[in-house]
């Protein structure tokens, strides 16, 4: 720290110089969960990481698939759809980026 002249006049100025250390932190991102399909319109999410406390959300509405979307459901295994339906899907972890969201229509 030195003081500064070429401050206004009845103003104080410094000058500071900082030397900082920058470290690269990876931010991971929790991978998309796999969709299944059957024919009777039966959806199966797999979750790809095999990572603990993963929780992956799903909606037909085409709302945000987080759990802050009341319209959200938590996958706790397979659910049933029907033709027309849209599925959007996504994985979340703590401290991790989550996935991408998944999005289908299911076809008859």
């Amino acid at each position: 720290i030195s003081p500064a002249s070429d401050v206004p006049p009845g103003c104080i100025g410094y000058r500071v110089r900082v030397k900082m250390q920058h470290s690269p932190v990876s931010i991971l991102r929790v991978t998309q969960p796999s969709i299944t399909i059957d024919d009777q319109f039966i959806v199966t999410l797999t979750e790809q990481t095999g990572l603990p406390d993963v929780d992956v959300y799903w909606t037909l509405d085409e709302s945000a698939p987080c759990a802050a979307n009341v319209a959200a459901t938590k996958y706790t295994g397979p659910f049933q759809t029907q033709a027309g339906d849209v599925v959007r899907w996504q994985a979340w972890k703590r401290d991790r980026t989550p996935s991408a969201v998944g999005r289908a229509t299911i076809e008859p």
